[in-house]
């Protein structure tokens, strides 16, 4: 009895070969290009302590060419062929599944987590398929002349098709800490549109992925603007991570409180301490980018008393410069501001558009009894404004859907 290796004509064992290759590369190149540059990038700089940077390009061609070589490897030493051939990319699989699996406990402890025993187990039990698949193909396989070579190439298309779909179900980070690592990835490279636009859909976040953003949006001159674009569960301490004191991001609450002007190192443990300081500088009053960052910590702790003694020292308020010209979220403290004067003041509150939002506002109030009915629809039709921030920041059911 002959093997099944004798009788492969080498041209259908070619086609596999490429075909696989091909889409093995393919897939590799494309899934650490898209969607794992920002977290090999992070890997890149922790483990080497900042001293090389990686190259989305460049390091997926790279990691695929030797992915592509372990499994020339494998294949040699297994001698699979036919319709199992694609069972030798399974350890470049495991290999592209260690990278995509890396999270914030491997980054601060530099190990290879649960993979420690898990890679060992899974080499052993892939040796023994690779013994049992020779086994049959020895015994039962009898190959057909090559004009029936896609007889051969659908099974290994398959294996593919199983291995990569396993491959992707290893990803263990989850959605905000990758949102963290895109946005961290945008600011580096100085695109703060797109920072500002990272998990803009999304309830979830974290003190940190608020930090980016905001930090992006006072680099466009948008942060008064847009400040509750975002959910903002942890009021002015989201604004600047300033108990953060891990050591491998590329970009730290550190790097906002220099863009400030003033780091006063870790001593500081508030947001608002922190900011009482830096508006103790001689530079305070003419720094726009400190103005709009108190004041939106005014706003988001919902103090307005401090917001509105602060406002004129940033911006002139009078009757030849209308409210028009202010960041709309600024607008919007005004008329919770007017309202609680009198109707009177609400009345002859300038900007039409914020106040006919406000009085819809307030309507939307009136018109639902049950809490949490008016809690999801206020949140629906309103959860980008400030009146929204102002009545429901500290709600205990919305707080409960955040990630803190």
């Amino acid at each position: 009895m002959y093997s099944s290796t004798q009788k492969l004509p080498q041209r259908t064992s070619d086609a596999i070969a490429t075909s696989c290759t091909i889409l093995f590369g393919l897939f590799s190149f494309f899934y650490l290009f898209f969607l794992q540059s920002e977290l090999l990038a992070e890997a890149q700089f922790v483990f080497s302590h900042g001293v090389t940077t990686y190259s989305s390009f460049f390091g997926a061609l790279m990691i695929t060419i030797i992915l592509i070589l372990v499994q020339l490897l494998t294949a040699r030493l297994s001698k699979l062929h036919g319709k199992t051939y694609a069972v030798t990319y399974f350890p470049s699989f495991m290999l592209l599944g260690v990278l995509s699996s890396i999270d914030r406990d491997v980054l601060a402890d530099f190990s290879f987590g649960n993979w420690a025993w898990i890679m060992p187990l899974l080499l052993v039990m892939y040796c023994l398929v690779v013994l049992i698949i020779k086994q049959i193909e020895f015994h039962f396989s009898s190959f057909d002349d090559e004009s029936h070579t896609s007889r051969y190439l659908w099974p290994n298309y398959l294996i593919l098709l199983i291995q990569i779909l396993w491959c992707g179900s290893l990803q263990d980070a989850n959605d905000v800490f990758l949102y963290e690592l895109k946005a961290e990835q945008y600011i580096i490279d100085g695109e703060y549109g797109k920072a500002a636009e990272v998990g803009r859909q999304s309830l979830r976040t974290s003190r940190r992925l608020n930090q980016l953003r905001c930090f992006a949006l006072s680099q466009m001159g948008e942060l008064g603007d847009r400040l509750f674009d975002y959910p903002q569960p942890y009021r002015g301490e989201g604004l600047i991570d300033i108990t953060d004191t891990l050591a491998y991001e590329r970009f730290t609450s550190r790097d906002v409180c220099e863009a400030l002007g003033t780091y006063c190192g870790k001593s500081i443990r508030s947001v608002n301490r922190y900011l009482d300081i830096v508006m103790e500088s001689e530079t305070a009053r003419t720094d726009t980018l400190v103005g709009e960052y108190y004041l939106c910590n005014r706003l988001l702790n919902n103090d307005l008393q401090g917001f509105l003694r602060t406002l004129p020292l940033y911006h002139n308020i009078t009757d030849s410069t209308p409210l028009t010209d202010l960041p709309k979220t600024y607008k919007e403290a005004l008329v919770i501001e007017a309202s609680a004067i009198s109707e009177d003041s609400l009345n002859n509150f300038c900007d039409s558009l914020i106040l006919q939002s406000y009085r819809e506002y307030k309507a939307l109030q009136e018109a639902y009894k049950d809490d949490t009915e008016r809690l999801n629809y206020s949140r629906r039709q309103f959860g980008n404004t400030y009146f929204f921030h102002h009545d429901y920041c500290g709600n205990s059911v919305l707080l409960s859907e955040y990630d803190r």
